[in-house]
């Protein structure tokens, strides 16, 4: 079957193969698509089980070699800088353990 213009406007018919090459065309750019936005849920959701909500306390030294502590609050977004392990413990009572009522 012949390709051929309808009413000069630029549209063609397909013949039979080329009609399901476009229809693989749009199935495959569909799955694409489905495929991208599983695969970004999937990620959302590791994310989501592999993020703690607990402080992560690292020990740091500086350029003087002093040792120095930063903690990284996912609680609240802070990063705080620290200089000994009792000012971490200090920190971590009044904002883990103490209660609001007191």
């Amino acid at each position: 079957m012949k390709e051929y213009s309808v009413l000069n406007q630029g549209l063609k018919v397909l013949n039979s193969s080329d009609f399901w090459i476009v229809i693989a065309r749009l199935h495959h750019s569909a799955l694409s698509e489905i495929s991208t936005r599983i695969r970004q849920s999937l990620d959302f959701c590791f994310a989501s089980i592999l993020t703690t909500s607990e402080p992560k306390v690292s020990r740091k030294y500086d350029r003087a070699g002093n040792l120095y502590f930063v903690v990284d609050d996912p609680k609240s977004g802070q990063r705080l800088s620290l200089g000994s392990e009792r000012e971490v413990r200090i920190w971590l009572e009044q904002r883990y353990y103490s209660r609001p009522d007191r």
